[in-house]
């Protein structure tokens, strides 16, 4: 039963993560214009792929940790962004 709730579980986390990107890059647009807010919104969505693709190269499995302390950094890196611009 527990296995079959683990594919469910990432689909939606991968779901949930593109719905949050796409939410960032329209309130980055909104306020930054779409120039930098497009610039901020690349680099995030950069900064994703390449924890991605560590994260396979280095063969860390996607825990609800590792999962939960990614979207507190990708929070960090909006709020850093959103200050600089």
């Amino acid at each position: 039963m527990l296995l079959n709730r683990i594919p469910f579980s990432v689909n939606s986390f991968l779901i949930n993560l593109v719905e949050a990107v796409i939410i960032v890059l329209v309130v980055l647009i909104i306020p930054s214009g779409f120039r930098m807010g497009f610039i901020i919104g690349f680099a995030l969505i950069i900064t994703i792929l390449a924890t991605f693709i560590y994260m396979y190269i280095m063969s860390i499995p996607l825990q609800r940790m590792s999962l939960g302390t990614f979207l507190i950094a990708l929070g960090l890196i909006v709020e850093y962004r959103i200050r600089l611009a």
